[in-house]
């Protein structure tokens, strides 16, 4: 009885710490499961002209709560299939049809040599302040958004992943510092810009209202061969059964600036299904113009479908046709 009253005691200080700091959707979702080790699997399968392509993602997450204020944090994947990614770089497109890593960069992540291991970090609660060390993704902390962050559930185009003009790295030696106060959420991340040289420090704010939520951000890149920065928008606003979106990039130099929005609807003809649509624009000498569509319905608690249709300009313009199988536990 003592061994399985310190089991659930370690269980409960892994799921409340986890899900204060790990913003991204899906992740928070599967910490709600009130496991150990979380689970999922995406299988996507995407058609572009006569060339199509399936890759298979199964991500694996494992918190462990040392005390009630302290906890270790694991993220591990392992990728079968680089999807229709490399097809569309041959194409032109400078932005990818998918939020996934390919196999390729899980083998081989930021050209370090690690392979499969995403993220592996320590993190601390103490008076109103969470503090995380270690191979952390900085699209986790910052550039959140409720309704475009997640490419297991939401959109799978990258541009409505994250802002895809901002220097944010992932899975690099890092670290995270937020302040909560009120309404009110200070966050800071300091990473290093592998493969890029260089140390990316990101500064943002999260003001949040009863159901909305805007997080203005800025970004720099210190010591390295770019001297990339800029300012960020990612807010959110829910209205009943239909939530927009909207994120802003603007650099600070003569350089790309990216606009999207778009709204996600639940409720279409069932109360487990939604229907989210977005568009984008990366402003260059040549406009790249993004949008997306899509209808997911939830088949059990843990397994959804979800069928997606890309419109993608730059060089040329393509349609980009998909479908989603996601598993979760």
């Amino acid at each position: 009885m003592k061994k399985l009253t310190v089991g659930i005691t370690l269980l409960f200080f892994s799921i409340t710490s986890a899900s204060e700091i790990q913003e991204k959707p899906f992740i928070i979702k599967h910490l709600y499961h009130h496991h150990f080790f979380n689970l999922t699997n995406a299988s996507v399968y995407q058609q572009i002209g006569n060339y199509g392509a399936l890759y298979n993602a199964t991500d694996l997450f494992f918190t462990y709560g040392i005390t009630p204020s302290d906890e270790v944090f694991f993220h591990g994947s392992v990728v079968l299939g680089n999807g229709i990614v490399y097809h569309t770089e041959n194409l032109g497109y400078s932005v990818s049809p998918t939020g996934q890593d390919p196999q390729d960069f899980i083998e081989n992540i930021n050209d370090t040599g690690r392979k499969h291991i995403l993220e592996l970090w320590y993190h601390k609660t103490l008076n109103g302040f969470d503090f995380a060390a270690g191979l952390i993704d900085s699209t986790s902390f910052v550039d959140e958004n409720d309704y475009a962050n997640d490419q297991n559930l939401q959109f799978i185009n990258s541009a409505f992943t994250n802002n895809p003009i901002a220097v944010l790295p992932s899975y690099n030696l890092g670290v995270y510092l937020k302040y909560s106060q009120g309404r009110n959420e200070y966050k800071l991340v300091i990473i290093d810009n592998d493969p890029d040289s260089g140390t990316v420090g990101i500064f943002q704010i999260n003001h949040s209202g009863k159901n909305w939520n805007i997080r203005p951000y800025i970004y720099n890149v210190f010591g390295g061969e770019s001297t990339d920065n800029g300012f960020g928008i990612s807010a959110d606003y829910s209205l009943k059964k239909t939530g927009y979106f909207l994120r802003i990039g603007i650099p600070f130099k003569n350089q790309n600036s990216f606009f999207s929005g778009g709204f996600e609807r639940k409720t279409i003809f069932n109360k487990n299904d939604r229907l989210g649509f977005a568009v984008g624009l990366i402003n260059k000498d040549k406009n790249t113009i993004i949008s997306e569509i899509y209808y997911g319905k939830e088949i059990t608690k843990h397994l959804s479908i979800t069928g997606d249709l890309q419109y993608m300009k730059e060089n040329q313009d393509n349609l980009i046709l998909g479908g989603r199988l996601f598993l979760s536990y």
